[in-house]
């Protein structure tokens, strides 16, 4: 009678497969295709390519993109994605960009594309778009300058108040009141190229703006290069952008500056981060910058800590 236990175990087995086969093969047959539908590809032109997961392949008119799809354009070569809010963003020759939905969890969802290099368009915009061009800053020319400290301590140079001389070497970046005109401003999203006129003053990009560095100036005693600080800030700014269009996802508008304190340690660590003052508050958004601050790591050096006040200006 045992011997019959497992007969009657592999025959039930069997019958589940068959009856389950549909169900379970289309199951199967989904799970590759991850992320969610964004729209799909039309009027493509020449050499354009679709990245997904690593894997890359050419695109043809009527492919569909999905969250986290890498778009790639060739010399001579052009796309157009018509998302599923019949939006119409075009991506011009010798270009590359991320199309991604934050906080896909949400019903909200912000559609966000990340430039990479060249130019993008928004040829038509949706009433009820939910929408956010954004430049990738690790791709563009960028020049962040530091205040220095005087010999008898670290001077704050908007209100030119004596700061706390301690051990550590402070360096101050203030934002300019009026916002820069021009290129290499150190813009977190360049609107002034990639955002089409056309979009919305309702989803503001967010800047940094830096004050310059005085020729005669030395860097603070026992720092790293500025440079060098500079390049390892703006390799975070694209997560940055990220923060902020999470931020505008929830129908928030921001207006004002946030400044960030942090203390790059002699080991090349970053402690102690905290908002150090700003014109509005939102718990999420500052906690959401911290985090991506917590992930700068510099080179270590010798001499004191350094401490950066980081502002972040929002318009």
């Amino acid at each position: 009678m045992k011997n019959w236990v497992p007969l009657a175990g592999l025959l039930i087995l069997g019958i589940s497969l068959i009856l389950f086969r549909a169900p379970i093969s289309k199951w199967l047959d989904s799970k590759p295709h991850e992320g969610l539908p964004v729209g799909s590809l039309i009027e493509v032109q020449g050499s354009v390519t679709v990245s997904i997961n690593g894997h890359s392949s050419l695109a043809q008119n009527g492919d569909p993109v999905v969250s986290g799809s890498t778009l790639s354009t060739q010399d001579a070569s052009t796309m157009v994605l018509l998302t599923s809010h019949s939006e119409e963003i075009l991506l011009q020759p010798k270009s590359e960009a991320i199309v991604e939905f934050v906080n896909e969890d949400k019903e909200a969802k912000l559609l966000v594309i990340t430039r990479r290099y060249g130019r993008i368009d928004v040829r038509k915009r949706s009433p009820d778009s939910a929408l956010l061009i954004v430049g990738d800053p690790t791709q563009e020319e960028l020049t962040i300058t530091f205040t220095s400290s005087s010999q008898n301590g670290a001077v704050d140079s908007q209100s030119g108040s004596q700061m706390n001389p301690g051990a550590s070497d402070i360096l101050n970046i203030p934002a300019d009141s009026q916002k820069p005109s021009g290129e290499n401003t150190g813009t977190l999203a360049n609107d002034s190229q990639i955002a089409n006129q056309e979009q919305s003053q309702s989803q503001p990009s967010p800047t940094s703006t830096i004050a310059p560095l005085r020729p005669n100036d030395p860097p603070p005693k026992g720092s790293l290069p500025n440079e060098y600080i500079a390049g390892v800030v703006r390799g975070q700014k694209s997560f940055f952008n990220r923060c902020y269009a999470d931020f505008l996802a929830k129908g928030a508008v921001a207006n004002g500056e946030l400044v960030f304190k942090f203390t790059i340690l002699p080991t090349g660590q970053v402690r102690d981060i905290s908002r150090a003052s700003g014109t509005f508050s939102d718990a999420p958004l500052e906690k959401c910058i911290t985090k991506v601050m917590e992930r700068l790591l510099f080179k270590p050096f010798e001499g004191a800590s350094i401490i950066v006040n980081y502002p972040i200006k929002f318009d």
